[in-house]
């Protein structure tokens, strides 16, 4: 893959959690109309943003895959 591959995403973060004890946190969001779930390495700024202000976002670029696999190459959360 090269830099003419990246695309530009835009979406709201719908959730932040772990999928079990002691699993990665991870926010979720939708990129091109699928569930994407990004690991993290804190999560606690974006839960309370979330709490206080009930909508976030979250914009970057990625890149297409095999098999319809992304990858997240950069992304901000505001």
């Amino acid at each position: 893959m090269n830099s003419q591959d990246k695309h530009s995403f835009m979406s709201e973060i719908e959730n932040v959690e772990s999928s079990a004890y002691r699993s990665p946190p991870f926010i979720s969001f939708k990129l091109d109309n699928e569930e994407i779930a990004l690991i993290i390495n804190n999560e606690y700024p974006i839960k309370e943003k979330i709490e206080r202000e009930k909508t976030l976002l979250i914009s970057g670029q990625y890149k297409k895959g095999l098999f319809s696999s992304v990858m997240i190459v950069d992304y901000t959360v505001y």
